[in-house]
């Protein structure tokens, strides 16, 4: 992996990482809120050391004076100092303040410390502290007090401030590893890179994430940049490939699992293609979960199934929709058999007497891996679309489906990528503002809702 793919993993998984951050700096804030106030008191004592003879035996004095104040630190906190200490003090074992020594650098100086809640014990402690090494006997050195301690005014604790701080460090990179375990253990396809190299397929087109606001009052796909684009690229490429074939087209649209939006990118893609004045049949093949007949507006009580069963004929089912050029045919009621139905000698005459009246046959059917009612249609049709959802389908799915498609000898046209992640170039978001005078009324078209 690259430093930009490390980056791409921070950003995908920021959600993970900030809500770290935050936790850490707000149990840090809470620990020093529950902790004890400590305050701190200093007195600081001279040692003085011997200096004499030549230059060279004045460099031995330097070591000699620094294993001297090495000494005193190791005295001031030793076992027998700390008894005396706790017996001058009057108190229990259970109250000793804490206790630290250490020699000023370059001076002959050894700072003696002591921290407690109580100011006044801090105070009295690091004095008689003091006084304790001053008054030691056997001691070479004679130590002169040269700044007692005084009454310690606020805690001498790390500021507010500092905590913060580190909460936030510390909260960071707990959560970059976070989300470094999480997207290593999380199969979901994170990436349109992902998606183009696990099915070895072109991308056909890239569909951004659609909001609430992203759909016009009428449910159909706003006029705006990006969405409206994708649609129109989408089917520009579908009609380029389209010269491939003699005659008409017959399109199959599926994806690995349901709720990957396969029917609404049908629905919209029909719609774009016979906008460009092409004419398309849309077919609604889910008959276990059909969704078209909702997009446009119509009962499904007959269509598909009724067709191939024989209950109804083609003039029956074969609905106008109020997009100009484009019919539908609606999945019908569900028969206990979807699958032979779809696989039928029926059904491909279906196909073939549609493609001697339009341009395009394009057709929605289930989940490729949840049944087989995808399978038998892919045998029949002249090109295959995959839908895949980013973020949402597994890389397992993907290979799978693409195996499969690869195994039924179908002709994988190649891969819409939907709930892309897209971010619009800053020099073409004016440009792509939908204007007020953009179409005249004679050029407005209505569109069915969506639900």
């Amino acid at each position: 992996m690259n430093l930009s793919q490390y980056l791409q993993i921070l950003w995908r998984r920021r959600k993970i990482i900030i809500a770290t951050a935050l936790a850490a700096t707000i149990t840090v804030i809470i620990g020093r809120l529950m902790k004890p106030q400590t305050y701190t008191a200093s007195a600081t004592i001279r040692i003085p050391t011997l200096i004499s003879g030549s230059e060279d035996y004045f460099d031995y004095e330097l070591s000699y004076s620094d294993r001297i104040m090495n000494t005193y630190v190791a005295i001031a906190t030793s076992s027998p100092v700390l008894v005396e200490l706790q017996d001058r003090l009057a108190i229990p074992k259970s109250e000793m303040p804490s206790v630290s020594a250490k020699a000023i650098n370059d001076t002959e100086l050894l700072e003696l410390t002591v921290q407690s809640t109580n100011p006044e014990l801090a105070q009295n402690a690091a004095n008689t502290l003091a006084d304790i090494m001053v008054s030691q006997r056997g001691l070479r050195n004679r130590l002169y007090i040269v700044q007692p301690a005084g009454l310690p005014r606020a805690p001498g604790l790390i500021d507010t401030a500092m905590v913060v701080v580190i909460g936030v460090v510390v909260g960071l990179f707990g959560g970059a590893g976070l989300a470094f375990l999480y997207d290593g253990i999380d199969t979901r396809v994170q990436t349109e890179d992902e998606i183009a190299a696990l099915t070895e397929l072109p991308i056909l087109a890239t569909l951004p994430v659609a909001h609430d606001e992203t759909w016009s009052s009428s449910g159909y796909l706003a006029d705006t940049y990006p969405h409206r684009e994708s649609f129109i690229r989408l089917g520009t490429n579908i009609l380029m490939r389209k010269e491939e074939f003699d005659g008409a087209m017959c399109l199959l649209v599926t994806s690995a699992n349901p709720q990957e939006g396969k029917s609404t990118i049908s629905a919209n893609l029909a719609i774009t293609i016979a906008q460009a004045g092409q004419r398309v049949v849309l077919i609604d093949a889910d008959m276990r979960r059909p969704a078209l007949h909702n997009f446009f507006g119509y009962s499904s009580d007959n269509g598909l199934s009724t067709l191939l069963t024989g209950q109804t004929g083609l003039d029956d089912v074969l609905q106008s929709t109020s997009v100009a050029n484009l019919d539908l045919i609606t999945s019908g009621q569900t028969p206990h058999n979807p699958n032979l139905l779809l696989g039928s000698e029926a059904m491909s005459e279906l196909l073939a007497t549609l493609k001697s009246q339009v341009d395009i046959v394009m057709i929605d059917t289930p989940a490729y891996l949840a049944v087989a009612d995808a399978t038998s249609l892919a045998m029949l049709v002249d090109g295959v679309i995959l839908v895949a959802s980013r973020g949402d389908v597994r890389r397992k799915d993907v290979l799978e489906v693409r195996e499969q498609l690869a195994a039924a000898r179908s002709n994988l046209l190649g891969v819409v990528i939907n709930r892309a992640e897209y971010d619009v170039p800053r020099p073409y978001r004016k440009y792509y503002q939908p204007s007020d005078n953009s179409l005249g009324e004679e050029e407005t078209v209505s569109h069915p809702p969506f639900l």
